[in-house]
């Protein structure tokens, strides 16, 4: 029962290992602890937790007697590094989320500029999450011909790519925030309708709350693939989740990288840029919701009550700030949420943005 549950966290089957070793200060391998390093991933542990992975040899240095079967489970072990495998070529890239918090304290429009000219916006997908989000927060008619204008302006001088009128026409609706995509998608400098860059992968579904646990909850690795217009494979990549632990925002991040089937030797090797959104079921039809600009997820000092940004993945209304476990940012003050209902999927998605 102890393996099945520690089948999704790779360093729960090693320590529950070495807790039985050291507990029972054996100088040799049992039937217990046999069967714990059969089922250990010990090529994924030293990629994710190299620490346990040198204290897991060093115990296993304190054996001073090996059978037959010992020996062969051993050569198994080395196995798992010699065999052909995926090589990570390009190391780590963080998903972004940054906090809105500096620029919900103002309704001016001088603040809605400062946003457009944030350093932090590296994408268009990323400028226009911005504008959606407070647009949906302040519900001021400032979706006009000048910022369509801003926003041209800050695409030519950064060379931004186009975003896909997919996307766009997909973000979830009300009457200030379709104001803003109606300013847009008929921009044939901002909209790209290349199919290439039109398709969201899933790369998870989940029900609301099972997607808190999977997502906030406790460590996680999702694998996807992305179409690759280069070549006739798929792209395959890796997204690395680190959670809250203890309710703890600071503590959690969310990372990419590029798996390919055969070594290259080449660090340089072009990454994609992606951007990723969540998507949840709204009259008939898959509605984005942006998380680019939504920080760090919160809870409640129960860690049952979860936020990210202006979403709420809960039914309460009567938390308040004195309820929150609280991070750098402290409390953020959002003029409006948008509550997941329980009952609604909610998908993590992305695009490939060049």
């Amino acid at each position: 029962c102890c393996i099945a549950i520690a089948q999704s966290n790779i360093h729960i089957i090693i320590e529950l290992c070495l807790e039985h070793l050291e507990k029972k200060e054996l100088t040799v391998l049992d039937s217990n602890s046999r069967a714990l390093i059969k089922k250990a991933d010990l090529h994924l542990c030293f990629q994710k937790k190299p620490e346990l992975h040198k204290r897991f040899f060093t115990v296993l240095n304190q054996i001073t007697t090996w059978d037959h079967d010992d020996s062969r489970l051993i050569l198994s072990l080395l196995q798992q590094f010699s065999k052909p495998t995926k090589e990570i070529v390009s190391g780590i890239v963080p998903v972004c989320s940054f906090s809105m918090k500096p620029y919900l304290n103002s309704d001016s429009r001088a603040t809605l500029e400062s946003i457009l000219r944030s350093r932090f916006i590296t994408n268009l997908y990323m400028l226009f999450d911005a504008v959606w989000i407070w647009c949906y927060q302040k519900s001021d008619d400032y979706a006009d011909h000048v910022l369509r204008k801003m926003i041209i302006e800050k695409k030519m001088k950064q060379k931004l790519e186009k975003v896909s009128v997919e996307y766009v026409k997909a973000f979830w609706s009300d009457s200030w925030t379709d104001r803003m995509k109606e300013l847009v998608l008929n921009c044939k400098e901002l909209m790209s309708n290349d199919d290439n860059t039109s398709k969201m992968t899933v790369i998870r579904e989940f029900p609301r709350d099972q997607f808190v646990k999977e997502m906030f909850s406790k460590n996680n690795i999702f694998r996807f693939m992305l179409p690759n217009t280069s070549t006739a494979a798929d792209q395959v990549f890796e997204l690395t989740l680190s959670a809250s632990e203890d309710g703890n925002p600071d503590l959690f991040s969310i990372q990419w990288r590029r798996l390919l089937d055969k070594p290259t030797g080449n660090d340089s090797t072009h990454l994609p840029t992606l951007h990723f959104a969540l998507r949840i079921f709204e009259d008939e039809e898959w509605r984005v919701l942006p998380i680019s600009w939504c920080g760090k997820p919160t809870c409640d000092k129960t860690m049952k009550f979860w936020n990210w940004g202006y979403l709420k993945f809960h039914d309460e209304y009567d938390i308040t700030e004195d309820d929150m476990i609280l991070g750098s940012d402290g409390y953020v003050y959002w003029d409006e949420t948008l509550q997941i209902c329980c009952d609604r999927p909610v998908q993590l998605v992305c695009l490939q943005v060049d």
